[in-house]
């Protein structure tokens, strides 16, 4: 693609404009000497969650979601053992994970731990990764593609690994 017969946009110099100077010159004390082209960002809508967003995306700093996702693990922690009980399964936490061990039909492992860079809980089962959200309105994590709470899609996952309805 060629440039010739471009011609630069509102915020844009061309080459051509530029006063950089000879090769062996100094830079300027002052940075705002330099005339370099700018462009600017009239919003911040790249920042901002996606269109149609029911939930908040980093919304919360880490100390805020690492309280509520202790909250949230240590609930969801005494549940699956009380559940694991009646339908043979094995719960094992450390680490900041949970992890949810099946022997039958097959040897399968449930991984549900936090990834507090997105202030996201994610759960790694039935070959799917499912990524879990903060939502103010819902004051949980949401599953934002089904809006199911974390106890809700931990239900539907261990009902589907399991061949009958459990409840969390």
């Amino acid at each position: 693609m060629s440039l010739q017969g471009l011609k630069p946009t509102r915020n844009e110099v061309s080459v051509s404009e530029l006063k950089l100077g000879p090769p062996n010159a100094q830079p300027p004390a002052d940075p705002t000497e330099l005339n370099f082209p700018v462009r600017t960002v009239s919003n911040a809508s790249f920042l901002a969650p996606p269109i149609g967003s029911r939930y908040s995306v980093l919304t919360m700093d880490e100390k805020e979601f690492r309280k509520q996702c202790d909250a949230a693990f240590e609930t969801l922690r005494r549940k699956l053992e009380d559940l694991g009980d009646v339908h043979g399964f094995e719960v094992e936490g450390g680490s900041g994970k949970l992890e949810v061990l099946f022997d039958d039909p097959e040897i399968t492992r449930f991984v549900i731990s936090p990834n507090t860079p997105v202030r996201q809980i994610w759960i790694s089962a039935l070959t799917t990764s499912f990524k879990l959200s903060w939502s103010d309105s819902a004051g949980d994590f949401v599953l934002e593609k089904t809006g199911e709470t974390l106890m809700q899609l931990m239900g539907r996952i261990l009902t589907e690994q399991l061949g009958s309805p459990v409840s969390v």
